[in-house]
Formats: C-alpha cells, sequence, structure tokens
C-alpha cells in the first residue's frame, strides 16, 4: 500500500474522468448499435433507383 492518500479535490476530479470515459462508451455502444439496426432495417426495405439527371440514386418504398 504504497498509494498516497487522495484529497476530496483529487477524488472528484478522478471520479469525474471515469464517468466521463464512461459516458463516451456507453454513447459509442449506443451508436453502434443504431448503425446495426438501422443497417438491417434498410437491408429489408424494397429499394428501386431513380433517375434525376442522369443521376441514379436508391430511394426505399
Amino acid at each position: 500500500m504504497n498509494k498516497k492518500a487522495e484529497s476530496v479535490y483529487t477524488s472528484r476530479i478522478i471520479n469525474q474522468n471515469a464517468h466521463q470515459a464512461r459516458k463516451a462508451a456507453r454513447m459509442a455502444r449506443r451508436q453502434a448499435r443504431a448503425l446495426q439496426n438501422y443497417a438491417v432495417a434498410a437491408a429489408n426495405a424494397d429499394v428501386f433507383y431513380v433517375s434525376v439527371n442522369g443521376i441514379s440514386a436508391p430511394v426505399c418504398r
């Protein structure tokens, strides 16, 4: 046990940093899950192509 005792200020900063890291990880998981859900939903949708001024673009029904 050679760890120096933490002050209230130091422990608050450490806790805030840990909270921000957990929050960022949670947001990354949510975004990845949302992208995966969107990809699955879009893959199951009927798609047809529309040409406007010579440019074809996929459109979902």
